[in-house]
């Protein structure tokens, strides 16, 4: 709560417009904006648990991420930040009618990495998130080539392919290749946008960086259906890796589509 004094403060003192809370109502989501047939609202924190997560310590950050559903029609994307499992289990509590939760895109919490503190647990927790709670089509992870995190764990894709999740990932990582930069020479220009080099860029250390995946994920919605611009291009260009020998991403399977 300290925290959120002092932004409420600084916001007061610096003539600023006062802080809205952007919560959950209760049990229902609370929507943020309406046109047509598209909705966005946040499906979690609502006040309890925000408050509950914030009393929680060092977990506190992550457990008072927001969720986030964008709807179009009957086309969901959910956005999920860095929500841990503790999160995901409270939304689900107050989702009675609609067990697990379906949508047609998620974007992997926390990157591909751990939803909970406890690493015995993890397997089982990320399985029942992707079994219980939630049941996407499509898994996008947010990752960098070089990030200090590990991310994505093995545990996280591995429990989105048992779910029958396409996943996609916005950039490669050692978890995909021992060789990055014969990865790099390989992969086509990405022509939009996208934090992707052609050329070598590696890390003080040495350590490889910004090797392109899919790139940026465009998803192209409407009311009836959702569209990954470039997913079968994706699909069919990538076989071409299968020449680098230390290629063996974690996702592999998604590739004998």
């Amino acid at each position: 709560m300290r925290r959120t004094f002092a932004v409420m403060r600084h916001a007061k003192e610096g003539d600023y417009p006062t802080p809205q809370r952007l919560e959950a109502d209760g049990g229902a989501p609370r929507i943020l904006y309406s046109a047509e047939d598209v909705t966005l609202a946040v499906m979690y924190p609502d006040l309890i648990a925000n408050l509950d997560a914030q009393s929680s310590g060092r977990t506190g950050p992550n457990r008072t991420s927001a969720i986030l559903r964008l709807a179009c029609g009957g086309r969901r994307i959910i956005f999920s930040g860095d929500a841990t499992i503790e999160a995901w289990e409270y939304l689900s509590s107050r989702m009675s009618n609609e067990k697990p939760l379906r949508c047609d895109i998620i974007t992997v919490p926390h990157h591909g990495g751990n939803i909970t503190t406890d690493s015995s647990k993890e397997r089982s927790e990320q399985q029942k998130l992707y079994s219980e709670i939630i049941n996407p089509e499509y898994g996008v992870v947010s990752v960098g080539t070089y990030n200090q995190y590990g991310h994505p764990t093995e545990v996280s894709i591995s429990s989105l392919k048992e779910a029958g999740v396409k996943v996609l990932c916005t950039q490669m990582t050692d978890k995909c290749c021992g060789d990055l930069e014969s990865i790099r020479s390989l992969r086509s220009t990405i022509t939009k946008p996208a934090r992707s080099m052609a050329e070598p860029v590696k890390t003080p250390g040495g350590k490889s960086k910004h090797v392109a995946c899919f790139g940026t994920i465009i998803a192209e919605v409407s009311s009836d259906r959702v569209i990954i611009s470039g997913w079968r291009k994706w699909l069919q260009g990538i076989g071409g890796f299968a020449a680098v020998t230390s290629f063996n991403p974690l996702c592999r399977p998604i590739y004998r589509q």
